[in-house]
């Protein structure tokens, strides 16, 4: 009987998510993903190259022949990119969110060194810490709507 609940309702939850529209994607959004999975693949084996070429002393000639491949595709993925942020804008939202988010979290911790550091009083950083997590809140709700 646990055997059968276990797996029953291991089997059964994705199509339930599906019907309620839980784990439903916005429009277009497949698309962007797959389009920022080459993106960034892309991007990691242009930096792959260039850190072989560093410490195996290989010639910069291989290692443009083999980057400007890579920087070709991503011209047309960033094409495609805009393209699909014309026709769902509310996709290059969410991106600057993210980016906002993440700009947040480098200034929290830059004002975490600085108060480490004694540069900065508890109380200043304290005031800091809540303004720039009041900013990330509302960032929150913004990409949760």
């Amino acid at each position: 009987m646990v055997l059968f609940s276990l797996v029953f309702q291991g089997l059964s939850i994705k199509p339930l998510l599906s019907i309620l529209g839980i784990n439903k994607k916005e429009e277009g959004f497949k698309e962007y993903e797959k389009l920022i999975a080459k993106g960034f693949g892309f991007e990691t084996a242009i930096s792959e190259v260039h850190k072989v070429r560093r410490n195996l002393f290989l010639s910069e000639t291989a290692a443009k022949d083999v980057t400007s491949q890579y920087e070709q595709e991503l011209v047309v993925i960033h094409s495609k990119l805009e393209k699909l942020f014309e026709k769902y804008p509310n996709l290059k939202a969410k991106q600057k969110s993210i980016l906002q988010k993440h700009a947040l979290y480098a200034q929290h911790e830059a004002i975490e060194k600085l108060n480490k550091a004694n540069i900065i009083s508890d109380e200043i950083a304290e005031h800091e810490y809540n303004q720039i997590i009041d900013k990330i809140v509302k960032l929150d709700g913004y990409i949760n709507n």
